[in-house]
């Protein structure tokens, strides 16, 4: 069946937001003694939330609504909780609903986590009972901008430890609006302050809770393994706050959960410093340039050296009283008292993570390549204890989740125990790969269809990086791939081609904007003339998103008429607004004027001829890419004559996250683009 062009969008839209909502989150978590399993299942890109988000302020933390409470950087899908018990063949706790994933006790008997409305759950795998408490999570902080931190978990003696918004919310003191700094004015960080405070508390069903700290903002907080304590790094008044904002310091301690013993302080330290190394020790890095000292300690006890690891470093992971892994760029290196020992991984290694008695090490290569690899200390050696593939997450106890294909595997011991449908419909696409005087590119296409019946999307996406060093690299051999859900390349196909590029930057105290701006218009056109003889030049649109979206809008005021249209996604157009820095500018305003001045492309608004769509989340929380931003740019370009359209998406954030938000994003930017690149009559082939 072929169709109009028009009638094409809208059938792709419907298809894409089909696909979008039966896309599945599945989500596994052995417990600590491997003997049951809790499975979280629910949707990956949930419907939009009916009531908006009304921000009034912006920052590097986020933002806040009209009740001072946090807005999250997106919708809070409810997810459906099962426990699998595969010795007896049975599933409890079914009808658990949660926000977050749940946290085991450490003997694995029961299991705590946030559900609608806030409301902290502590479930038995056992009975499958369940209790929900009255008292619900805060939602004020700061902390949830690590996507680690976790506001509910188990203690060791059936009870919940959680956060909630501070008794005393209101009842600043007084001597705290005194507070000035030249960076941060004293209005926004007292708003801060007072808005993120909250309350430390033990709680158990049926009982009152129990405060172990009161009023406090909390930046991280951390149980040890045995649930005995907890470490947290907070500020407890707006000057602690503003040291945080500075230097990324914030206050340590220690508190036992039987509220007992007074507090073990640490004093102020930099945020992920501290880590515990075993039930009652914590580990202590010091990092000097590419000189790594780490420590030990128990509370309220003198420290103790563990070694000293020379080069820099990724991650860190303390494995034992006197051993921790550190990893560095290419190198996995075990410190302690013994002599220290490396290994070097088969690809970029990126984090570490806890893994029976070694460590697994996550692994980014091509796609063929290993994904992890676990490592453990064979007398004075570091041997390889196992390897998985991309796409495969291995867990203690012999678990395993092999998440490569659309239907997900869950196994024990190599025996399939589950198995899920987890992703959207395949939607495979021909790659064609090369790079032109350092710029990288793909462009993706319909395998049915001809990239010269199509209009070109070319999307830009910058990226920090030195000086090119390769004239010409020939394109590859075209391959089969299936790009990721929700983004362009699979967004616009079958009824675009796409053509990602990849444009590094080199960016440093004496970059001038001339040199940025030639930069991208010669790599662009580069890679246009190198794919020319496969596309239809004068059917091509420009994307870009975020920092994108701004360069994107610099190549418009600078190449003329060589794209029909842009669409231009969550970008800062006016960066006089950003006077402290943006993207990977450190210097001010004052000190690099001609960058800044060529960034505001508000005033090159009578230059640009190319029709522009303007796309902008409402709820974005990046306190550049504002919805003033998007306004300002569009009201420019409409002063200055040029053919523009402006598009709000309801409570959607920098990187739109709902099914119904990236269905009315790409609607309008697939009408746009076949509206302008002179495709309005071009049949697209509807596939079932």
């Amino acid at each position: 069946m072929t169709v109009t062009s028009e009638d094409g969008v809208a059938a792709a839209v419907r298809r894409l937001v089909a696909d979008l909502t039966a896309a599945r989150r599945w989500e596994v978590h052995p417990d600590p003694t491997g003997r049951l399993v809790a499975l979280v299942a629910g949707p990956r890109y949930p419907r939009r939330p009916h009531r908006a988000a009304e921000l009034l302020r912006h920052g590097g933390f986020g933002a806040f609504d009209r009740t001072r409470r946090r807005v999250a950087g997106g919708p809070e899908p409810v997810l459906r909780l099962t426990v699998h018990d595969p010795a007896a063949a049975r599933d409890t706790c079914g009808g658990v609903r949660t926000l977050t994933a749940p946290d085991w006790s450490p003997d694995g008997r029961r299991l705590a986590g946030v559900g609608p409305w806030l409301r902290p759950w502590l479930a038995d795998p056992d009975t499958g009972g369940c209790d929900t408490l009255a008292v619900p999570v805060t939602r004020s902080l700061l902390g949830l901008r690590d996507r680690d931190f976790r506001s509910t978990w188990c203690d060791d003696s059936g009870g919940l430890v959680t956060l909630r918004d501070a008794s005393r919310r209101h009842l600043t003191d007084r001597r705290f609006d005194t507070v000035d700094d030249g960076a941060w004015p004293s209005p926004v960080v007292a708003d801060w302050y007072d808005a993120a405070r909250a309350d430390l508390v033990r709680a158990v069903p049926g009982g009152d809770p129990e405060v172990l700290a009161e009023g406090v903002v909390v930046v991280t907080m951390t149980p040890s393994p045995d649930r005995r304590h907890v470490l947290l790094a907070e500020c407890a008044d707006p000057g602690e706050l503003t040291e945080l904002l500075h230097g990324d310091t914030a206050r340590h301690r220690v508190y036992r959960l039987d509220g007992d013993a007074v507090p073990w302080d640490l004093g102020n330290l930099r945020r992920g410093s501290l880590r515990w190394a075993a039930p009652s020790l914590l580990a202590f890095c010091d990092v000097d340039g590419d000189r790594a000292e780490f420590w030990a300690a128990e509370p309220h006890a003198d420290p103790y050296r563990i070694g000293v690891h020379r080069g820099p470093v990724t991650d860190w992971l303390p494995a034992a009283p006197d051993l921790v892994y550190v990893l560095g760029p290419d190198r996995l290196t075990a410190v302690g008292k013994r002599p220290a020992t490396t290994i070097t991984p088969p690809e970029s290694p990126v984090g570490l993570r806890r893994h029976g008695d070694g460590v697994l090490v996550d692994l980014v290569g091509p796609a063929d390549a290993p994904g992890a690899m676990s490592v453990r200390l064979d007398g004075d050696r570091l041997a390889v204890a196992g390897r998985w593939p991309a796409g495969v997450t291995p867990f203690p106890h012999g678990w395993e989740l092999d998440l490569r294909e659309r239907d997900a595997r869950l196994s024990r011991d190599g025996v399939r125990v589950r198995a899920r449908t987890v992703g959207p419909r395949p939607r495979v696409a021909t790659v064609e790969s090369g790079e032109v005087a350092g710029v990288r590119y793909r462009l993706f296409r319909d395998p049915s269809a001809d990239v010269a019946d199509r209009p070109v999307v070319v999307c830009l996406t910058p990226v920090a990086g030195g000086p090119a060093t390769s004239e010409h690299r020939p394109t590859g051999a075209p391959e089969r791939r299936e790009p990721a859900p929700a983004t362009p390349q699979w967004s616009y196909l079958p009824s675009c081609a796409v053509l990602t590029v990849t444009c590094p930057l080199r960016w440093d105290e004496r970059t001038g904007f001339e040199e940025l701006r030639a930069r991208l218009r010669d790599g662009l056109t580069g890679v246009l003339d190198a794919v020319s003889d496969r596309i239809d030049p004068a059917a091509t649109a420009l994307y870009g998103h975020s920092f994108g979206a701004a360069c994107a809008a610099v190549l418009l005021a600078d190449t003329g008429d060589l794209f029909r249209c842009a669409v231009l996604r969550n970008g800062a157009y006016n960066r006089t607004l950003t006077p402290a820095g943006f993207q990977t500018e450190r210097r001010s305003l004052w000190r690099a004027p001609d960058v800044y001045d060529g960034f505001t492309v508000v005033r090159a608004a009578d230059r640009i001829t190319a029709p522009v769509l303007l796309v902008q989340g409402t709820a974005d929380l990046n306190g550049a890419t504002t919805v003033a931003q998007a306004r300002g740019f569009y009201d420019a370009l409409r002063t200055a004559g040029a053919r523009a359209r402006l598009l709000l998406v309801r409570d959607e954030g920098h990187v739109f996250a709902t099914a119904d938000g990236i269905g009315a994003a790409v609607a309008e930017e697939l009408s746009w683009i076949h509206r302008w690149t002179g495709y309005p009559a071009t049949a697209v082939r509807e596939r079932s």
